[in-house]
Protein backbone atom coordinates (compact mmCIF):
# COMPACT_ATOMS: atom_id res chain seq x y z
CA UNK A 1 0.00 0.00 0.00
CA UNK A 2 1.31 3.19 -1.17
CA UNK A 3 2.08 5.69 1.96
CA UNK A 4 0.26 8.39 0.67
CA UNK A 5 -2.55 6.18 0.74
CA UNK A 6 -2.44 4.37 3.93
CA UNK A 7 -4.97 4.68 6.39
CA UNK A 8 -3.14 6.29 8.66
CA UNK A 9 -2.11 9.49 6.40
CA UNK A 10 -5.84 9.61 5.40
CA UNK A 11 -6.93 9.47 8.81
CA UNK A 12 -4.45 12.22 10.30
CA UNK A 13 -5.68 14.22 6.79
CA UNK A 14 -9.05 13.91 8.13
CA UNK A 15 -8.26 14.71 11.68
CA UNK A 16 -6.63 17.91 10.46
CA UNK A 17 -8.89 19.38 8.05
CA UNK A 18 -11.74 19.65 10.82
CA UNK A 19 -9.14 20.26 13.36
CA UNK A 20 -8.16 23.56 10.87
CA UNK A 21 -11.90 24.38 10.19
CA UNK A 22 -12.50 24.45 13.98
CA UNK A 23 -10.23 25.98 15.27
CA UNK A 24 -10.53 28.68 12.30
CA UNK A 25 -13.69 29.12 13.23
CA UNK A 26 -13.08 29.45 17.03
CA UNK A 27 -10.97 32.23 16.20
CA UNK A 28 -13.32 34.13 14.72
CA UNK A 29 -15.78 33.12 16.83
CA UNK A 30 -13.67 34.84 19.70
CA UNK A 31 -12.27 37.98 17.87
CA UNK A 32 -13.89 41.38 18.97
CA UNK A 33 -15.99 39.69 21.15
CA UNK A 34 -16.09 42.80 23.64
CA UNK A 35 -18.11 41.32 26.44
CA UNK A 36 -15.43 38.66 27.28
CA UNK A 37 -12.72 41.35 27.34
CA UNK A 38 -11.23 40.19 23.51
CA UNK A 39 -11.13 36.50 24.45
CA UNK A 40 -10.02 37.55 28.21
CA UNK A 41 -10.85 33.97 29.00
CA UNK A 42 -8.74 32.59 26.97
CA UNK A 43 -5.58 34.69 27.71
CA UNK A 44 -4.26 31.80 29.98
CA UNK A 45 -2.01 29.79 28.55
CA UNK A 46 -3.31 26.54 30.04
CA UNK A 47 -6.76 27.60 29.75
CA UNK A 48 -5.88 28.18 26.01
CA UNK A 49 -4.95 25.00 25.52
CA UNK A 50 -7.42 23.21 26.89
CA UNK A 51 -10.13 25.84 25.08
CA UNK A 52 -7.75 24.49 22.06
CA UNK A 53 -7.51 28.14 21.30
CA UNK A 54 -3.63 28.88 21.10
CA UNK A 55 -3.89 31.50 18.07
CA UNK A 56 -5.79 33.78 19.81
CA UNK A 57 -3.46 33.82 23.10
CA UNK A 58 -0.38 34.05 21.05
CA UNK A 59 -1.46 36.65 18.97
CA UNK A 60 -2.54 38.49 22.13
CA UNK A 61 0.47 37.56 24.03
CA UNK A 62 2.82 39.16 21.10
CA UNK A 63 0.50 42.32 20.61
CA UNK A 64 0.21 42.75 24.70
CA UNK A 65 1.71 46.24 24.48
CA UNK A 66 0.19 47.42 21.37
CA UNK A 67 -3.28 49.42 22.25
CA UNK A 68 -4.51 49.40 18.76
CA UNK A 69 -6.98 46.57 19.55
CA UNK A 70 -8.21 46.73 15.46
CA UNK A 71 -4.91 45.96 14.68
CA UNK A 72 -4.58 42.77 16.61
CA UNK A 73 -8.60 41.97 15.54
CA UNK A 74 -7.40 42.04 11.78
CA UNK A 75 -4.26 39.84 12.61
CA UNK A 76 -6.58 37.01 14.29
CA UNK A 77 -9.10 36.80 11.82
CA UNK A 78 -6.75 36.79 9.20
CA UNK A 79 -4.97 33.76 11.11
CA UNK A 80 -8.72 32.39 11.50
CA UNK A 81 -9.64 33.09 8.03
CA UNK A 82 -6.00 30.97 6.60
CA UNK A 83 -6.69 28.55 8.90
CA UNK A 84 -10.52 27.49 7.36
CA UNK A 85 -9.64 27.73 4.26
CA UNK A 86 -6.20 25.85 4.61
CA UNK A 87 -8.84 23.22 6.25
CA UNK A 88 -11.50 23.31 3.65
CA UNK A 89 -8.90 22.70 1.19
CA UNK A 90 -7.20 19.54 3.14
CA UNK A 91 -11.07 18.38 3.40
CA UNK A 92 -12.06 19.30 -0.18
CA UNK A 93 -8.81 17.30 -1.51
CA UNK A 94 -9.53 14.78 0.76
CA UNK A 95 -13.33 14.11 -0.86
CA UNK A 96 -12.25 14.78 -4.01
CA UNK A 97 -8.83 14.58 -5.18
CA UNK A 98 -7.85 17.28 -7.74
CA UNK A 99 -4.90 18.90 -8.65
CA UNK A 100 -4.79 22.37 -6.72
CA UNK A 101 -1.15 21.40 -5.52
CA UNK A 102 0.61 25.05 -5.64
CA UNK A 103 -2.44 26.80 -3.97
CA UNK A 104 -2.52 23.52 -1.51
CA UNK A 105 0.98 23.84 -1.11
CA UNK A 106 1.45 27.08 -0.58
CA UNK A 107 -1.63 27.01 1.98
CA UNK A 108 0.07 24.79 4.40
CA UNK A 109 3.42 26.57 4.16
CA UNK A 110 1.95 29.16 5.41
CA UNK A 111 -0.35 27.36 7.99
CA UNK A 112 2.82 25.65 8.89
CA UNK A 113 4.82 28.57 9.34
CA UNK A 114 1.83 30.74 11.69
CA UNK A 115 1.87 27.20 13.75
CA UNK A 116 5.69 27.45 14.29
CA UNK A 117 4.63 31.06 15.49
CA UNK A 118 2.22 29.76 17.97
CA UNK A 119 5.18 27.13 19.35
CA UNK A 120 7.58 30.01 19.64
CA UNK A 121 5.17 31.99 21.79
CA UNK A 122 2.78 29.68 23.50
CA UNK A 123 5.33 26.80 24.24
CA UNK A 124 8.78 29.46 24.53
CA UNK A 125 7.45 32.78 25.34
CA UNK A 126 4.70 32.45 26.61
CA UNK A 127 3.65 32.64 30.22
CA UNK A 128 3.16 29.16 30.52
CA UNK A 129 6.28 28.42 28.49
CA UNK A 130 9.88 27.70 28.78
CA UNK A 131 10.91 31.14 29.67
CA UNK A 132 7.73 31.19 31.78
CA UNK A 133 6.57 29.20 34.82
CA UNK A 134 6.74 25.92 32.50
CA UNK A 135 8.84 23.79 35.30
CA UNK A 136 7.01 25.68 38.40
CA UNK A 137 5.94 22.13 39.31
CA UNK A 138 5.02 19.44 38.01
CA UNK A 139 1.67 19.91 37.15
CA UNK A 140 2.61 22.76 34.70
CA UNK A 141 5.60 20.72 33.43
CA UNK A 142 3.02 18.24 32.56
CA UNK A 143 0.29 20.74 31.37
CA UNK A 144 3.37 21.74 29.40
CA UNK A 145 4.34 18.77 27.75
CA UNK A 146 1.02 18.19 26.66
CA UNK A 147 0.35 21.14 24.87
CA UNK A 148 4.27 21.01 23.22
CA UNK A 149 3.15 17.50 22.01
CA UNK A 150 -0.51 18.55 20.75
CA UNK A 151 1.35 21.36 18.81
CA UNK A 152 4.32 18.92 17.64
CA UNK A 153 1.16 16.58 16.12
CA UNK A 154 -0.14 19.36 14.31
CA UNK A 155 2.78 20.64 12.94
CA UNK A 156 4.09 16.86 11.89
CA UNK A 157 -0.12 16.40 10.63
CA UNK A 158 0.57 19.85 8.48
CA UNK A 159 3.51 18.21 6.43
CA UNK A 160 1.97 14.51 6.02
CA UNK A 161 -1.27 16.63 4.63
CA UNK A 162 1.11 18.89 2.93
CA UNK A 163 2.45 15.99 1.24
CA UNK A 164 -0.51 13.88 0.36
Amino acid sequence: MNSKNSVGTLIITFALAILLIVMGTQVLSTTGNASSGFGKSLSSGITAMINGDEVTSSVQYLFRENRNKNLVNAIIMIIGILEICAGALVLINFFLPIKLYTVKSLLMWIVFALWCVVIAVVDVLGNHGILGDAFKNTTHVLAWLKGLSMHLIILGSILVAKNN
